[in-house]
C-alpha cells in the first residue's frame, strides 16, 4: 500500500438576504402582533474536502477506493416575520463535517459510507396550531450514511441506502421534534428492452419524537412504489402504481394538546375542568392509499 493520489480543494461561499414584511391583518384583530418591517443579514460560509486514494496495486481489490474528509458551514433562512422582530435573526449558521470511503468492486459494485456530524445555531420547529415556525435554540445532529449500487445483470441493477441519525437539541440533550433517526430507501431496477424501464421502490422512516421529551411518538411507515417508464425519441409516457402495498402511514403528523370544544377555556385553552392544558397527542393527515398515476413528457 502506497499513497497514488490525493486532491484537495478550498471554497469561500457569500450569501445577502433581504426580509421585507407588511403586516395587512385587519385593524379589528387586537390580539394580533404587528409583523412588519425589513432587515438585512449577510453570512459567508468557507468550505474544504480532502481526497486520498491510498492503493496503487492494479491488481488489488480496493484499487479503486477513496477516503474523503469534508467541512464545510452554510445556514438555514429563517421565518422573515421573525427576522424582522426586535432581537430577531434572519440567517442561522451551521457547521458540518463527514469523513467517510468509497470504492468499487468487480466493476459491478459501489458501495460508500460515511461518519457525519451537524450543528445549528438555530433549529426550526414546525408550530401545528398556528401553521408556522419557530426558532428553537441551536441543535447538534450526528449519524452513519451508508450507500450499495450492484449491477445484478446487464439489465438490472439494485441500489440501497440508509441514514441513521441522533438529532438532539444542544443545550437539554431533548429530541428535536419529528426529525427522523433512522431512513431507508432503495430497489430493483430493470431495463428488460430498449427506452423502456421499471422500478419497484420501498421507502422506510421509523418511528421518531414528536415532541422534546419523547412522550408522544410519530409513526413511521413502509412504502412500495412500482414506476415505469417508457421513451420514443422526445416523448415520455410514466405509469406509477404508488403504495403497491396500501398501506396504512401518516402523510403529516405532529404533537399538540387536543380537547373537546365544551372544554376550551377564555384564553383558547384547554383546561379539562381545571386539570390542565389538554391532552397531548398526534393530530394527523392521512396518506394517499393505493394510487394509480401516469403521464406524458415531452422534452425539448
Amino acid at each position: 500500500m502506497s499513497a497514488s493520489g490525493c486532491a484537495s480543494s478550498l471554497g469561500l461561499r457569500g450569501d445577502v438576504f433581504v426580509f421585507d414584511v407588511d403586516d395587512r391583518s385587519p385593524n379589528e384583530v387586537a390580539d394580533a402582533p404587528q409583523l412588519q418591517g425589513n432587515t438585512t443579514d449577510g453570512i459567508v460560509s468557507p468550505k474544504a474536502s480532502l481526497i486520498v486514494s491510498p492503493f496503487t496495486n492494479p491488481a488489488s481489490l480496493w484499487r479503486q477506493t477513496d477516503l474523503f474528509l469534508n467541512f464545510g458551514m452554510g445556514y438555514h433562512s429563517n421565518d422573515a416575520r421573525d427576522a424582522v422582530q426586535p432581537g430577531g435573526s434572519g440567517l442561522a449558521r451551521s457547521t458540518g463535517a463527514e469523513i467517510g470511503a468509497r470504492t468499487r468492486l468487480y466493476n459491478r459494485v459501489e458501495l460508500a459510507s460515511s461518519l457525519w456530524w451537524l450543528d445549528l445555531g438555530s433549529e426550526l420547529v414546525f408550530v401545528g396550531d398556528e401553521g408556522t415556525t419557530e426558532q428553537r435554540g441551536p441543535t447538534r445532529r450526528w449519524g452513519v450514511d451508508f450507500e450499495i449500487r450492484v449491477e445484478v445483470l446487464p439489465w438490472l441493477l439494485l441500489d440501497y441506502d440508509l441514514t441513521y441519525s441522533d438529532p438532539r437539541f444542544r443545550v437539554t440533550g431533548e429530541a428535536i421534534p419529528l426529525a427522523p433517526t433512522l431512513l431507508m430507501n432503495g430497489g430493483l431496477t430493470a431495463y428488460p428492452i430498449e427506452n423502456f424501464s421499471a422500478a419497484l421502490r420501498v421507502r422506510f422512516l421509523d418511528d421518531r419524537a414528536a415532541n422534546e421529551d419523547r412522550s408522544v411518538i410519530a409513526r413511521g411507515y413502509t412504502l412500495i412504489d412500482l414506476l415505469m417508464r417508457y421513451r420514443w425519441r422526445n416523448i415520455e409516457v410514466s405509469f406509477d402504481v404508488l403504495n403497491l402495498a396500501d398501506t396504512n402511514w401518516r402523510e403529516t403528523q405532529f404533537a399538540t394538546a387536543s380537547c373537546l370544544r365544551h372544554e376550551v377555556g377564555a384564553d383558547r385553552r384547554c383546561p379539562l375542568n381545571g386539570g390542565g392544558p389538554g391532552i397531548a397527542d398526534t393530530n394527523i393527515v392521512s396518506g394517499y392509499g393505493l394510487n394509480v398515476r401516469s403521464g406524458l413528457t415531452v422534452f425539448f
